[in-house]
């Protein structure tokens, strides 16, 4: 289901609705990867569209694999967007309050053997996080990415029993806190909803799916971002970064009664 396809599902739903929710991923959906992730910046005009959205009293929730205040450096914006960081784990509201979870100690010891682990392996980048490790390796030679996933993968799974789960994304792996997913950070975002409330979710990566799944069931619409269609829970597809503004175009104008 194309652009065509979602702003009509949108036109259809803004006048009937109540809460009206954009909720986004980062990295891959309103940015270009990048081999260092600070530097991977919004693409041009997504920061000023959300900015306007936010001005007609839209509701914007980032949902992401990052650390919270990543996505506040990175955007620039005062006060921050409410951001639900580490796969929805710790929860930076626009106040600046921050929450996170208490570990369990068999997963404190997990991230600690795992980030020491990884960095003996002598390639790829290192990112440690509340509830998880990125590893990924972005900027090496492409031809080497299944040997560096394998090596990295091996290295990883006798940590796995200790209450983790290992992801793909574009450019390396993730070990992850089961406990914590995107699905579940949209459940908690939608919690107190109704049936006449409409979220979308844009996301880009196989870490999203269970957000895409979220919330569909919920009655709203998972949109896939990427340059190329792959297999998917989402409901729609958008290729970034034009469709992508033009999509947000599109929900400004509706929170503010008009259309295209």
């Amino acid at each position: 289901m194309t652009l065509d396809s979602l702003l009509s599902f949108v036109k259809e739903r803004f006048a009937g609705s109540g809460r009206k929710v954009l909720i986004l991923d980062y990295d891959g959906t309103l940015a270009p990867f990048a081999a260092d992730p600070a530097e991977a910046f919004p693409y041009e005009g997504i920061r000023e569209r959300l900015l306007k959205i936010r001005e007609c009293a839209g509701e914007i929730v980032f949902v992401t694999g990052r650390e919270p205040e990543e996505i506040s450096a990175l955007m620039g914006v005062a006060p921050p967007f409410e951001t639900w960081g580490c796969h929805g784990a710790v929860h930076l509201k626009p106040s600046g309050k921050r929450h996170e979870p208490k570990l369990a100690e068999s997963l404190r010891l997990g991230l600690e053997k795992a980030e020491a682990v990884l960095k003996t392996l002598g390639f790829g980048r290192v990112e440690r996080k509340t509830t998880g490790i990125a590893f990924h390796w972005r900027g090496y030679p492409p031809e080497e990415f299944v040997q560096f996933r394998e090596r990295s993968t091996e290295a990883l799974k006798p940590i796995l029993p200790l209450g983790f789960s290992l992801l793909d994304f574009d450019g390396g792996i993730e070990l992850r806190a089961k406990e914590f997913n995107k699905g579940r950070a949209i459940r908690e975002i939608l919690r107190d909803g109704s049936k006449l409330d409409l979220a979308v979710f844009l996301g880009d990566d196989l870490t999203d799916e269970e957000g895409f799944a979220e919330v569909n069931r919920l009655g709203g619409a998972g949109v896939l971002v990427s340059p190329r269609y792959r297999a998917t829970l989402a409901r729609f597809f958008l290729v970034p970064p034009l469709e992508v503004r033009i999509f947000l175009e599109n929900w400004q104008l509706g929170l503010q009664g008009r259309s295209d």
